[in-house]
């Protein structure tokens, strides 16, 4: 998952996978919407994401992210 909420799907294997009927060649990457039809190997299988769990997630990491730089952290050095 990117940090905006989408994917992506990275070709890391030797052979060739399909999305939408596009080839990935091994080691580039490709954009997934909903219901992308993704073929490896013969095998077919459909990406969903559930969007309401990907927001709650971003905006959780969002909180996480702006606590820790609210945080003021003690240090056991002297400032001369």
């Amino acid at each position: 998952m990117e940090e905006d909420g989408s994917f992506s799907l990275k070709n890391l294997g030797k052979g060739p996978i399909i999305v939408n009927g596009k080839e990935v060649a091994s080691g580039h990457c490709i954009k997934l919407g909903p219901s992308c039809v993704i073929e490896i190997r013969s095998m077919n299988f459909i990406f969903e994401s559930n969007q309401k769990v990907v927001k709650q997630y971003l905006i959780n990491t969002a909180k996480k992210n702006q606590n820790k730089s609210l945080k003021f952290e003690w240090s056991a050095e002297r400032v001369s």
